[in-house]
């Protein structure tokens, strides 16, 4: 048994809200149509009124239908676009996050971020790029600073510490050379100093013995002319005169006082002799006294011993004394 629906009344109709360009377009046609569909049948009217319902209709449906299509196509290029853009979004937050631990970020910081999804995880990321990005610019300015540069032409902060260092190094080979070359100028310098130094010491010890030997023989000479024979008178003076003479004269400076208390004439010596001994005094003085000067001169301000300086003095006086009598 078949069941046709109802058929539809004007009341029905009247119950959808029709929209004002279809109600205007409608009334429009009735408008303009109906002196035609007076003369007319009904049934001719209304297959023209339902022919014409049924294009516009059509024409609609078609519209609508080219625009879900092109809203279609657009949607999905759209979808096609959000993908690539999602998949330069996830590449971005990787290279971010490589970049992050790279440069010692937070551990705690960079796992927080990762529980995030990737739109809101970007702009995160990006912010402690920015941190970073600004961290390594005072960086460089202060590293521009130490390597004392005021123009920066954005070279690469390597290059420029390269560059530094190497001409540091230069300059650090060219000093240790030079140093090197002096120190050994001055190891040179000491060594022959210190020849000349034990040279100049031999000759003292040489001199030292000739003075030694020149002293023993003025005290031979003092004792054989002064005292003559033990016990005896001496040019008028008692031997009470000069009390423990053996042993003032047992030493160069008992010999000294002892010879200077003398009066002149009672130092009687053979005039070969004296030439000898003055021969023998004024080359040991002059030899003494070259010494002298050399060693100051290579020592810078060393002394010679108490004991030549006063043999010299001692010789000087007593040639002066062997000259006046």
């Amino acid at each position: 048994m078949n069941h046709h629906a109802p058929a539809p009344t004007l009341q029905h109709y009247t119950a959808f809200r029709t929209d004002d360009d279809i109600q205007g377009a409608v009334t429009q046609f009735l408008e303009d149509e109906s002196h035609v569909l007076q003369g007319k049948t009904i049934h001719e009217g209304i297959g023209e009124i339902s022919q014409w319902l049924g294009g516009m209709i059509q024409q609609e449906r078609e519209g609508w239908a080219y625009k879900i299509k092109m809203s279609m196509q657009e949607i999905e290029n759209h979808r096609r676009e959000a993908l690539k853009v999602q998949s330069v979004i996830q590449d971005c937050g990787r290279q971010l996050h490589l970049i992050s631990e790279c440069c010692n970020m937070d551990t705690k910081t960079l796992a927080d971020i990762e529980q995030e999804e990737a739109k809101k995880a970007l702009p995160m990321y990006i912010e402690c790029v920015t941190d970073l990005i600004n961290s390594l610019v005072e960086d460089r300015l202060e590293c521009l600073q130490v390597l004392h540069i005021k123009y920066n032409d954005g070279s690469s902060i390597c290059k420029m510490l390269k560059s530094y260092i190497q001409e540091t190094q230069v300059n650090a080979d060219n000093t240790r050379i030079d140093l090197t070359m002096r120190m050994e100028a001055l190891e040179q310098k000491n060594k022959e100093l210190t020849s000349e130094v034990r040279k100049l010491q031999k000759q003292v010890n040489n001199k030292q013995q000739d003075l030694d030997r020149l002293t023993n023989i003025l005290q031979s000479v003092t004792e054989e002319k002064i005292l003559g024979k033990k016990g005896g008178k001496h040019n008028g003076y008692s031997e009470s005169m000069f009390p423990s003479i053996y042993d003032r004269a047992s030493s160069p400076n008992s010999i000294r006082s002892y010879a200077s208390s003398r009066d002149d004439k009672d130092i009687k010596i053979t005039k070969e002799k004296l030439k000898k001994i003055k021969h023998s005094a004024k080359k040991l003085e002059n030899s003494l006294q070259d010494a002298l000067s050399q060693i100051d001169q290579f020592r810078k301000g060393s002394r010679i011993n108490n004991e030549i300086q006063s043999c010299i003095n001692d010789c000087t006086q007593y040639e002066n004394k062997a000259t006046s009598s």
